[in-house]
């Protein structure tokens, strides 16, 4: 975990000196991970890329804030946490048709094949570097608004097809 701390701190201290840019609605991110420097260190990394980040020390609280109000659009979740690991909260979070719907980047410093479900979208192996995480979650971000666009369209064409009159709709 040291080494994924050094990774994450070197990537933050370079990536101050980047301008950056923040995004108007900018897509909600939870990190879920233990150990309080690797989750400080990316949540000060996605927050300076304009991304909203919210935290949780375990899966339970990772739990408990993909139920709020307002869920995340994207779970980076570690593998080895107290209380409930990553595979505790897969299982929870796949038994729900709602939390089924967020994509989970899965990270972890074990080796080899890790027995996660197929509904994990992305495995990041640590240690982790900004671009890394920022890449995925720019992915399931753009992934997100071509989603919010396309119901937005339907939307709006729904809403001038009742406005229209009958005539203008069959000319």
């Amino acid at each position: 975990m040291h080494d994924t701390f050094c990774v994450l701190a070197s990537s933050l201290q370079k990536h101050r000196t980047m301008p950056h840019k923040v995004a108007i609605d900018a897509c909600r991110v939870l990190v879920a991970d233990d150990d309080t420097g690797i989750r400080e260190a990316l949540a000060e990394l996605l927050g300076d890329e304009g991304f909203r980040v919210t935290v949780a020390r375990n899966g339970q609280e990772a739990l408990e804030l993909c139920r709020s109000v307002t869920p995340p659009d994207l779970v980076l979740l570690d593998m080895q946490m107290p209380v409930m690991d990553g595979l505790g909260f897969l299982r929870v979070r796949d038994a729900d048709p709602q939390l089924s719907r967020i994509p989970v980047c899965l990270m972890t410093a074990l080796p080899g094949p890790l027995g996660v479900p197929n509904t994990v979208s992305v495995i990041l192996r640590k240690p982790i570097g900004l671009p890394d995480v920022v890449a995925v979650a720019n992915r399931f971000c753009a992934t997100r608004s071509t989603k919010e666009l396309s119901r937005t369209d339907r939307q709006a064409d729904a809403a001038a097809q009742a406005s229209d009159p009958p005539a203008a709709r069959s000319a």
